[in-house]
């Protein structure tokens, strides 16, 4: 309730909106008086908003925030102050206080930028409100790019009453990738796993990341159409589209579009009439929200090993012409043996391809076999017969949701391991409804599991495996541990039970084991590189590692 009478009195519009006198509480906790000068007379005051736990904790990872600077103010006289803010810190609410309704009073609002003028007006007495019994009135919020701004209250006789003069600060842009397609090989801006491919392609020096994001601490590159994107900016309470200043060396500048990503690009940074193409040598790239806190990211440009490779081709070239021309018979070979190959090729693609979707059914077979579907659903039964319809919904509510997900993922060859986690957690839970086993699961705070990707449906059967053939029969004294471990580049998953294991020794195996095999065969084919190892014997349950190199 606290919360959302805040956000009231934050986004309420004098010039849009009529609302009737009411009763507001301001709770101390989330919202305060910033002056509270006690005094009988109409007086401006600020209500400060407090960030939310939801704000520092998920907004902050997305958008710009300033979580340090707090609103101070300093009192010039008893009638005038002067108030200090951060635009992304603590929401600000302007109201006058102690407002009566038979006086006459006009407010003059002065933004000091070149967009907006000084506007006078007399507030209208239906957008009062009492705050904890004081009868006041909630203003307009400035606008955002205002750096110094200022209101004044006014009698009848336009003497100043009462006077805030307020200052705003601005923290850094914090800039979340560099690109060099200009975002149109990218689907989705907030996933940079694409960008870090692409980046990683194009850069001439080893890519490094200190940052979770697609930003490397250095790169070289003979693109000129390097492509910058910056985070949310977060102001007066909420998300909203922003615009960044920004500029190359000394050499132009230009203000971004507004959008909720502010982004530029080195072409759209020159004048129209001064197409600017960035020599060799390093260069940096200045960005600000007002032209002071300036935020910087140095990059080199390096354009001769592209001159190099463009003469060594265009010799070449000279070379294949004037061979072809003195015999042009060879031509008709070349042209005869790449047809030849493309044909066979294309017929070797298409076998493949068939082979990887005749495997990718037994996959989602293996899965949702008949045999797991029913009796996950004679478990849930088993429920609702015992009359224990809560547990019994949350279940069908999970089955359900790994029908959904499963057959979501089912055609695409890699999926973000933390969908893989999500369906694996649903899988597990619904056979711990049937045998009561114990389940230990471990990921390494040091994987990005919404980056890194893996082959769909690769990890299922093992699992499945694991518990039909081993723990299935020992109840509560079963025991499945899945761990997924982070080796410098690569990917490690280990599933071990306890079970009554098998001799690894023999070649014969599950169609679990078989499938998966047959899959990392062909993945591997793909230049994939990924590896499985089993150890098990009799009375000694079983281990299965998987590695995948070079997937972090």
């Amino acid at each position: 309730m606290t919360k959302s009478i805040a956000l009231l009195l934050i986004f309420v519009s004098v010039s849009l909106t009529h609302l009737q006198a009411q009763e507001i509480v301001l709770n101390e906790q989330t919202n305060r008086f910033l002056i509270n000068q006690q005094s009988n007379k109409p007086r401006l005051d600020v209500i400060v908003q407090s960030f939310t736990d939801y704000e520092r904790d998920v907004i902050s990872k997305s958008a710009v925030m300033d979580t340090v600077t707090k609103p101070t103010f300093e009192r010039v006289s008893d009638s005038e102050y002067n108030v200090t803010a951060s635009r992304m810190g603590e929401a600000m609410t302007f109201v006058i206080r102690n407002y009566k309704q038979s006086e006459t009073f006009y407010i003059t609002r002065y933004p000091t930028n070149e967009w907006s003028d000084t506007t006078t007006l007399k507030p209208d007495i239906q957008f009062t409100k009492n705050l904890n019994g004081e009868r006041a009135i909630v203003l307009a919020n400035f606008p955002f790019l205002a750096r110094k701004a200022g209101i004044k209250l006014l009698d009848d006789q336009k003497n100043v009453v009462f006077q805030l003069n307020i200052t705003f600060s601005y923290p850094k842009p914090e800039l979340i990738y560099v690109d060099i397609t200009a975002g149109y090989g990218n689907r989705s801006w907030e996933d940079t796993s694409q960008i870090r491919k692409i980046v990683n392609r194009v850069n001439k020096v080893p890519t490094v990341y200190s940052q979770n994001n697609a930003v490397p601490d250095q790169i070289v590159t003979n693109n000129d159409n390097l492509y910058f994107r910056f985070k949310k900016a977060y102001y007066d309470g909420e998300v909203s589209p922003t615009e960044i200043f920004c500029k190359i060396d000394d050499h132009f500048i230009a203000r971004t579009p507004s959008e909720l990503y502010p982004s530029t690009d080195v072409h759209t940074l020159a004048h129209e009439d001064d197409w600017y193409i960035l020599p060799s040598g390093e260069h940096t790239i200045f960005a600000s929200y007002d032209g002071k806190n300036t935020m910087t990211y140095k990059f080199e440009m390096n354009k001769m090993w592209g001159k190099v490779a463009i003469f060594y081709l265009t010799q070449f070239s000279y070379l294949i012409i004037a061979v072809l021309y003195t015999y042009p018979w060879i031509l008709v070979i070349v042209l005869g043996l790449v047809l030849f190959a493309n044909w066979g090729n294309r017929l070797k693609k298409a076998r493949e391809e068939a082979r990887k979707v005749n495997l990718e059914l037994q996959s989602i077979q293996s899965q949702l076999n008949p045999h797991f579907v029913f009796n996950a659903l004679g478990s849930i039964q088993g429920l609702i017969n015992q009359n224990e319809i809560e547990r019994a919904n949350s279940y069908l509510t999970d089955f359900s949701k790994l029908l959904r997900k499963s057959l979501n993922n089912n055609g695409k060859e890699m999926v973000p391991l933390s969908e893989e986690l999500y369906v694996l957690d649903s899988y597990i839970k619904l056979e711990r409804l049937r045998f009561d086993f114990i389940y230990n699961l471990l990921v390494d705070e040091k994987l990005q599991v919404t980056q890194v990707e893996i082959p769909s449906l690769l990890i299922q059967p093992l699992i499945e495996n694991a518990i039909k053939h081993g723990i299935s029969g020992l109840g509560n004294d079963g025991v499945l541990n899945l761990s997924f471990l982070r080796e410098q580049s690569d990917l490690i998953i280990k599933i071990e039970d306890n079970g009554s294991g098998f001799d690894a020794s023999e070649k014969k195996s599950g169609k679990g084991l078989e499938l998966t095999r047959e899959r990392i065969k062909l993945l591997n084919r793909q230049k994939h590189k990924i590896s499985m190892d089993l150890r098990s014997g009799v009375g000694k349950g079983t281990l299965i590692t998987l590695i995948f190199k070079h997937f972090c």
